[in-house]
């Protein structure tokens, strides 16, 4: 799993990436995320993916991604994050839900 592989080359990750890629076995499932296809992403592309499949999105869409759809955030106390997360999905059992931490780190307790 490959995530913002633009910004890693656009910040001069490109020899690490490829030390990594040479690494890795060759038989392997990869997949590759960015949010631009700059030249060095294509490249990138190119040098370390077998029958890459291109999944984009369209730059204007019909209709929302999911109807229905509710985004939110809240801004805590690092103290005060696993008892709001907890308060949270309790009270919204049964629903499909996405949380984003900040790292890692604020993950673990």
């Amino acid at each position: 799993m490959i995530d913002e592989a633009d910004a890693l080359l656009k910040i001069g990750y490109e020899e690490e990436m490829n030390q990594i890629l040479n690494i890795i076995p060759k038989e392997r499932q990869t997949a590759l995320f960015s949010a631009t296809m700059s030249s060095k992403v294509e490249d990138l592309i190119r040098l370390s993916l077998k029958k890459p499949i291109l999944v984009e999105i369209k730059d204007k869409l019909d209709a929302p991604t999911v109807t229905g759809l509710e985004q939110g955030y809240v801004l805590s106390d690092f103290n005060d994050k696993f008892l709001l997360l907890f308060t949270f999905l309790k009270k919204n059992k049964g629903k499909k839900i996405m949380v984003f931490m900040s790292s890692c780190n604020a993950v673990k307790v």
